[in-house]
């Protein structure tokens, strides 16, 4: 289990990062072995991440005094620092502090620095790491060597992670003008993991990159976005309020979709839910439905809907539960398309996740709240439900009646094929993301550290293509 994060070269920049996200709202330890090199000259260092940035676990910062991470947004790291730089107001000898990996580099520390060892870890030794995080005091420590060297207490989700308490773990190293071979072993990790989303999902459309979603998005009624997270509030805290955030252009439903993202409720009075819609309605994209148990969703035309309901409506139908369920929002009281299914106690001021993916082949829709099933839709939906079109307005919708709580949702991942905005995918296409599901042909190469594309070596005879 060792990984190489620089070989011994100048300019060089390296990350390892898990593929699957650790949920900070339960503790974790990680313990590993860090080999920093056997030049006492050489640098310049690296780190422990934790990160949300949206090239999820592709993502890699700068070169040199950066270690690779300064530069990944949504993250805090803790640096194992071999290289003193007086311009940035270095200690003399190696050390290590905490940093925000989104600030800028000179301002990017934040606490003290502390030798590591004697000052020389680069002495061709493994030195041991020890992190660990406690959920419920939100308290994150580490150790070098067996000697206690930081602690962070704060909320970590909020003011560094995007506000998601899904973070991807991982190791970082940078290399300047000085260089050391840098290499991580791991030990142990003891962690919970984000609940696993549906597997083998089809990439079919247009990856959106979500750091740049509300300039494709239409807010209605009391929705707003804070750019600062991603975040789109449908509702605040108050009474008698219904708002939608709907993507300006349609999905084309011929191709399948998959759209992950997260929701809260509160925690306050729990009311009255909100919904992920699909539909057809003459407003387009400024559509908004009702108040109250109408969850900003029903009253719209032609529409279906994955409804996320937190308040008992007895005049609706609804079971004595929060539930989840899919729902054709112009059907009147024969709303509801599914058994509804208990959601729990979601209303507990914490984000939590759903997919939903759309099967063009098979004719089904299929949702996960938290990785589990919450349930499926088979059929020709755009005959039935859409008002026989193909395409169709997507997104989010949510409401308050006289009980009220703040609605949020943060959308982490879009993969589907918009209607009739081919000439615009420039402008709301992850490259990053686009590059990495490139198909190569012939001599044609990839290089993903610095995504770039080798079409032909320096040999003769040789021919090679990149499709998108």
């Amino acid at each position: 289990h060792t990984f190489t994060l620089t070989p011994d070269a100048a300019g060089k920049a390296g990350s390892v990062m898990l593929d699957q996200r650790v949920d900070l709202s339960y503790d974790f330890q990680i313990s590993f072995n860090l080999y920093l090199g056997n030049n006492a000259n050489g640098g310049d260092g690296v780190a422990f991440v934790l990160q949300n940035d949206p090239r999820g676990d592709d993502t890699l910062g700068g070169l040199g005094s950066s270690y690779g991470a300064v530069g990944i947004k949504n993250g805090l790291g803790i640096a194992f620092d071999t290289w003193q730089n007086p311009l940035l107001g270095d200690i003399a000898g190696d050390h290590t502090n905490f940093f925000n990996t989104s600030a800028p580099l000179a301002l990017s520390r934040l606490s003290d620095q502390l030798a590591l060892g004697n000052g020389n870890v680069t002495d061709g030794k493994w030195h041991n790491a020890l992190v660990s995080w406690d959920a419920t005091d939100h308290t994150l420590t580490y150790w070098f060597d067996g000697v206690q060297k930081g602690t962070l207490t704060q909320d970590i989700v909020a003011t560094y992670e995007g506000g998601s308490q899904y973070a991807y773990l991982g190791f970082t190293g940078g290399t300047g003008g000085g260089h050391n071979l840098q290499q991580v072993h791991l030990n142990s990790l003891t962690a919970t993991f984000e609940p696993n989303l549906p597997p083998g999902r089809p990439h079919d459309g247009s990856i959106i990159d979500v750091s740049s979603l509300t300039q494709h998005m239409t807010l209605n009624g009391s929705a707003n976005s804070q750019d600062t997270h991603q975040t789109l509030t449908l509702t605040p805290d108050a009474g008698g309020l219904a708002g939608s955030a709907i993507f300006n252009d349609k999905i084309d439903l011929t191709h399948d979709f998959n759209i992950d993202f997260n929701i809260y409720f509160g925690p306050g009075q729990p009311a009255d839910g909100m919904a992920f819609v699909l539909h057809n309605d003459p407003n387009g994209a400024d559509a908004v439905g009702g108040t109250a148990g109408k969850l900003g969703a029903m009253g719209l035309q032609n529409g279906l809907a994955i409804e996320f309901d937190t308040y008992r409506n007895v005049l609706l139908k609804d079971p004595a539960y929060n539930h989840t369920g899919i729902i054709d929002t112009d059907a009147g009281l024969g709303y509801q398309l599914s058994t509804p299914t208990n959601l729990g106690n979601i209303v507990d001021g914490g984000w939590h996740q759903v997919g939903v993916t759309w099967d063009s082949q098979s004719h089904t829709l299929s949702y996960w709240v938290d990785g589990k099933l919450g349930g499926t839709l088979a059929g020709d939906i755009a005959t039935r439900y859409l008002g026989g079109q193909t395409t169709a307005y997507a997104g989010f919708t949510a409401a308050t009646g006289g009980s009220h709580d703040l609605q949020q949702v943060r959308v982490t991942a879009v993969d589907a094929y918009f209607d009739n905005v081919s000439s615009n995918y420039a402008n709301i296409q992850d490259p990053i993301a686009l590059a990495n599901n490139a198909a190569l042909n012939g001599s044609a190469t990839y290089d993903s550290g610095h995504h770039t594309f080798t079409l032909t070596p320096d040999a003769a005879g040789k021919a090679g293509s990149v499709m998108l």
